[in-house]
């Protein structure tokens, strides 16, 4: 077979060797530069996607650069570990009073997330519940109730924090297990962060008081409701549980500012 006067086997063997011996003139120093312009790029997508986290996830613009690196704490290490692993239905619970760093932990995640590339990311505080609720029943939004819970049980990682400050306590505990019981079922990740004890935490899962228990009573009841309720026993079969201790961070830094 010809092409122009000449054989085609002739001419695919011309066109290769000039390719390769264009190949061959790459110097080290060529690769390196191609190296290190692949890593600006990649790092530049990266940095990108933590950005756009910031607006996509609705994180508050104050922990807009939060990361493990910045803000390390005694569960950094372990919380990145969590948050990138693979096929995680992990519900990681944070405990801990205000200024621990819980929402800074949260933050980090979603960003070390973002930076990997592995899936996207969605914040919500329990404070909002009640806002958000009323919104969707009473006004005409794009978003009614059962569309909400829906996105949030199936966001590939959710964050929910400040557990146990929504002024309506029966709609966040029916939220709350509706969403973590959707999540539990899809072998979802659900991290949590609450100012609430571990005990206190189970009790108002269940809508219990425990005001004026006996430390024998609670150790009582913690075992009788993690047996019983079917929400608390879902979250124990997959919990990581830590609890932050220590000084506020809010507090260390503003005591070096005199006008805070």
């Amino acid at each position: 077979m010809e092409l122009n006067g000449k054989p085609v086997d002739e001419l695919l063997a011309k066109q290769f060797k000039s390719m390769q011996e264009e190949a061959d003139k790459k110097t080290p120093e060529m690769e390196a530069k191609f190296a290190e312009e692949e890593r600006k790029r990649l790092l530049e997508e990266a940095l990108e996607r933590v950005e756009a986290s910031n607006r996509n996830a609705e994180i508050p613009r104050r922990f807009w650069d939060a990361s493990f690196s910045k803000f390390p704490s005694e569960i950094s290490e372990r919380a990145r570990e969590l948050c990138l692993k693979e096929r995680s239905d992990t519900i990681f619970i944070m405990y801990g009073t205000t200024g621990r760093g819980k929402t800074t932990t949260l933050c980090s995640a979603i960003h070390a997330r973002a930076f990997e590339g592995v899936g996207s990311s969605y914040y919500f505080t329990m404070r909002n519940l009640e806002m958000i609720l009323r919104r969707c029943r009473t006004y005409g939004t794009d978003e009614d109730e059962v569309s909400f819970v829906r996105r949030l049980s199936e966001t590939p990682f959710l964050c929910l924090d400040e557990v146990g400050t929504c002024l309506n306590t029966v709609d966040e505990v029916n939220f709350l297990s509706t969403v973590i019981s959707n999540r539990y079922d899809n072998c979802l990740p659900t991290w949590i962060a609450t100012n609430l004890t571990p005990i206190k935490f189970k009790a108002f899962l269940c809508n219990i008081s425990i005001e004026g228990k006996t430390e024998q009573e609670l150790i009582e009841l913690n075992e009788k409701l993690i047996n019983k309720s079917v929400i608390l026993n879902r979250i124990k079969s997959v919990a990581v549980e830590e609890t932050l201790v220590g000084e506020s961070y809010r507090g260390v830094h503003n005591g070096d500012n005199p006008e805070a």
